[in-house]
């Protein structure tokens, strides 16, 4: 399982960087709306596409932030605050118990042998009340997975057996 030379340095950039972490203070949210504006060109959000922005770029211009923090609270924000959201429409809500407890399930109830066998995009449509992208629902995956000792050692359906077991309905 080798790294390539640009995932090593992205792994030490990360490792040495001193980001916040957490939520996110207004000013930073503006500061990121304003760098992804300023690295795009473009002025309508809604028009910018998650492959057309430089997150290295954009990170460079909100100092408190990594590119995947900047990416990330991007995509939350353009869909759940920036976009003209009518009446009938419903804002994402937040994460709970309950949105582990349905991707367990997900999970164990689909066809996959392997994590690498997993649509994220296919995933991320039965939790779109909650999950602003597919990677949110990864990052959700991976934060249940962490909680089991030596995961990475673990199959994928031992894993999730002990995910299961120890997020008990």
């Amino acid at each position: 399982m080798g790294r390539d030379r640009q995932s090593v340095l992205d792994k030490l950039h990360r490792h040495f960087q001193t980001v916040k972490k957490g939520n996110w203070s207004l000013e930073e949210e503006e500061d990121l709306i304003k760098a992804v504006r300023e690295v795009t060109g473009l002025q309508n959000l809604d028009e910018i596409k998650q492959l057309e922005i430089p997150w290295r770029t954009v990170a460079q211009l909100v100092p408190t932030r990594n590119e995947q923090q900047c990416r990330a609270h991007f995509f939350f924000l353009k869909r759940s605050k920036l976009q003209n959201i009518d009446d009938n429409a419903s804002k994402i809500k937040k994460w709970q118990k309950e949105e582990s407890h349905r991707l367990i399930d997900i999970l164990s109830n689909g066809d996959y042998s392997f994590e690498t066998d997993i649509d994220w995009n296919e995933v991320n449509q039965s939790f779109v009340d909650v999950s602003p992208s597919a990677s949110y629902i990864q990052i959700q995956f991976y934060k249940l997975k962490s909680d089991i000792p030596d995961f990475h050692r673990k199959s994928f359906s031992d894993l999730l057996e002990e995910i299961s077991s120890s997020h008990k309905h």
